[in-house]
C-alpha cells in the first residue's frame, strides 16, 4: 500500500506481505517508478490517499 499525495506523488510504500528482502526492493521500484497518479479530490479538492494494489511474481524455473 502506498499514499498518493494532493500533488499526485507515490509516497509511504508499505509492503503487506514480504517475499524476501530482493522482491521487496523490486515491488517498491516499481511502485515508486510508477507516472503521477490523478489524486482523489472532495468538493473538488486535492486530497491525500491511501492506495492498495497487489504485485504479483512469476518465477521462471526452466533452467534451459
Amino acid at each position: 500500500r502506498f499514499t498518493i499525495s494532493k500533488e499526485g506523488e507515490v509516497k509511504n510504500i508499505i509492503l503487506e506481505k514480504s517475499l524476501g528482502e530482493p522482491f521487496d526492493k523490486e515491488a517498491r521500484r516499481l511502485i515508486g517508478a510508477m507516472p503521477p497518479w490523478q489524486p482523489a479530490s472532495i468538493n473538488g479538492d486535492p486530497v491525500a490517499s491511501q492506495v492498495k494494489i497487489p504485485v504479483h511474481f512469476e518465477i521462471d524455473t526452466d533452467q534451459d
